[in-house]
């Protein structure tokens, strides 16, 4: 495989988790604002806080992911491989 083609289908597979996590995201979001019977202001607070805390974790693995496989491609193309 060229290295053109695996950094497509790199961008390509990081491209669909980011999709993924947008909608999961979005979801969240909406969820306690279309909830019958509505949510306290308290249990709304505490359902976005921990929406908020997972995309963040999601965000950060997904740049530690794509970070990483950078450094591979950058390592392969250093050292002549």
């Amino acid at each position: 495989m060229t290295p053109r083609s695996d950094r497509a289908r790199t961008t390509a597979r990081t491209n669909a988790v980011a999709a993924a996590i947008a909608t999961i995201a979005l979801l969240l979001f909406c969820w306690p604002l279309v909830r019958i019977p509505r949510l306290t202001l308290s249990q709304a607070w505490l359902h976005l806080f921990g929406a908020w805390a997972l995309l963040i974790v999601a965000l950060f693995a997904l740049a530690r992911a794509y970070g990483g496989a950078n450094r591979a491609r950058d390592d392969r193309n250093h050292h002549g491989a």
